[in-house]
């Protein structure tokens, strides 16, 4: 943020503290018309088949690959998204926890 308290273009890092995932994912989905209960549905269905194997296999805490995504998940939820920035190709993270 500049000295006289307005944000400039580049202030990217500003921006993230001051506005939340949440009131961004409401942005798009209220001003956008982004159907977030529909993409909810797909990353649960893409995820089924490794969320369905890593439970086999007792995991609560794993990563799910689905094309150049890597779903990380905690406890068995689905929490993040992650692409390695450097290739597109997911990074998985080795550790699995049960």
């Amino acid at each position: 943020m500049s000295s006289e308290g307005v944000m400039k273009v580049g202030d990217v890092a500003f921006a993230r503290e001051l506005v939340s995932d949440h009131a961004v994912v409401r942005f798009l989905e209220r001003a956008w018309d982004v159907d977030v209960d529909l993409i909810r549905h797909q990353i649960a269905v893409a995820t089924a088949h490794g969320r369905d194997a890593a439970a086999l296999q007792g995991f609560e805490n794993f990563d799910v690959a689905v094309g150049r995504v890597r779903f990380v998940l905690k406890e068995g939820r689905i929490v993040t998204a992650l692409v390695d920035e450097r290739t597109g190709v997911p990074r998985l993270n080795r550790r699995c926890f049960r």
